[in-house]
């Protein structure tokens, strides 16, 4: 802040929107929404009132979404050009950038667009295949034994099962009438049209779960032990959903339990039994599960969602410091990602235990860098909390400005008023 300060301090109010005015000239979005904060924070030291600093940092929000409208036209290109990848590239940056509700809604206009190409395009290539090829490009990675095993029941039961799969199935009623007649045929060798029929029950809904229970548990008690075992994992998981979501919490544990034992390098099987024990305000066991889960994952490709848990974990077991240790990791995976947000539990937990330790600093840091994230509901809040932090860390300008934001924002009459009550406090 000091250096910027000398650099940018001999710039009046006005010098700098000239500047700004000149940049959008130019066609310099960017550097026009640079002056025109800078305009803003000097305004706020100044106290050139709060109409006059909403104005200029409406400035910024304009300027915001003529760069995110910037992208929208260079992600257009690319998808004339046929480069989807970069496009959507393009189109998540306009997202973190854009302000105005405007702009967000053309954002949506084109990825509604891609979205809706992308699946005509899928349509048109479906419906160049056979029945034939389609079911070979579907089962292409499955075990020998099960496709020729669902092969036998005829085509009709193929049809089923890839309907089954789709997004949006055409006929769940009619996939699960065909199941039932090939279990009906199905002699004692039979084995994975039970997991089919478990799974297509299983989606119908809360009237077949004990049906799709049922089947589940059948194809677990007929599956030989050298058969592929991924599916395995998928049945447990199944029968876990279901019982924990039939209110039996214990036979749902067990379930995941033996999916654990079964498959002890799959940090998924982990994963599932620990956000369970987690639910249950068991975080000590949930510690312990996840952590067990975490050992397991690649560190070249870290799993944020499974690393949140695990510090959440933590947290929840009164074990602090380690709840740092994988909450900060959780923040460094974002930033190495280039993302400039980061998941609000994590920021929340980590910044109320950095202030307890004493680490203002960076609770304030965590507050700031929420200020600007995804939960805008929130935002009016965490200006309130960066602007105490920063009082108490001295930095009374700096608070001014974050606790004024935050009282712009602020559409709660009693946290309006304890931020008025906190601006007061900084005269």
């Amino acid at each position: 802040m000091g250096f910027l300060s000398k650099l940018f301090g001999g710039k009046t109010v006005d010098e700098l929107v000239a500047r700004a005015e000149d940049a959008i000239a130019r066609g310099d979005h960017g550097s026009a929404k640079i002056d025109f904060e800078r305009a803003a924070e000097k305004a706020e030291k100044n106290n050139a009132g709060e109409d006059s600093v909403a104005e200029l940092m409406q400035r910024v929000d304009d300027c915001c979404d003529k760069i995110a409208e910037g992208s929208v036209a260079e992600a257009e290109r690319l998808l004339a050009e046929g480069n989807v990848p970069l496009a959507l590239e393009e189109l998540s940056n306009a997202k973190e950038v854009a302000r105005g509700m405007a702009t967000h809604t053309k954002i949506q206009e084109v990825i509604d667009r891609l979205e809706r190409s992308d699946a005509e395009a899928r349509a048109e290539v479906e419906g160049e295949l056979s029945d034939k090829e389609r079911w070979e490009l579907a089962t292409g990675s499955w075990d020998e034994a099960r496709v020729a095993e669902l092969e036998s029941y005829g085509g009709e039961v193929q049809m089923a099962i890839l309907d089954s799969r789709m997004e949006s199935p055409k006929d769940l009623k009619a996939d699960k009438k065909a199941l039932d007649a090939a279990l009906e045929s199905a002699d004692e060798d039979g084995v994975y049209i039970y997991y089919e029929a478990g799974r297509i029950h299983s989606l119908l809904g809360e009237k077949h779960a004990k049906r799709a229970e049922k089947y589940f548990k059948e194809f677990i008690e007929r599956l030989d032990e050298d058969s592929e075992s991924i599916i395995l994992l998928g049945a447990y998981q199944e029968l876990a959903r279901l019982s924990i979501a039939g209110g039996d919490f214990e036979l749902g544990m067990e379930y995941l339990e033996r999916s654990v034992e079964e498959f002890p390098e799959d940090p998924r099987s982990y994963f599932g039994m620990g956000v369970h024990l987690l639910e249950s305000d068991l975080p000590k066991e949930a510690a312990e599960v996840l952590q067990a889960g975490y050992s397991k994952v690649d560190p070249q490709n870290p799993d944020w969602v499974l690393t949140q848990a695990l510090g959440v974990a933590y947290y929840r077991a009164g074990k602090k410091k380690r709840a740092i240790h994988y909450l900060e990791d959780v923040v460094a995976i974002f930033s190495e990602r280039g993302q400039t947000d980061i998941p609000p539990q994590v920021g929340e937990i980590l910044a109320e235990i950095h202030e307890k330790d004493g680490n203002l600093a960076r609770a304030a840091d965590l507050f700031a860098i929420l200020s600007r994230g995804v939960m805008k509901e929130r935002h009016a809040f965490y200006h309130q909390q960066a602007g105490r932090l920063l009082a108490e860390l001295g930095e009374k300008d700096e608070a001014r400005r974050m606790l004024k934001r935050g009282l712009a924002l602020a559409k709660e009459s009693k946290l309006k008023k304890e931020i008025e009550k906190q601006l007061s406090a900084l005269k």
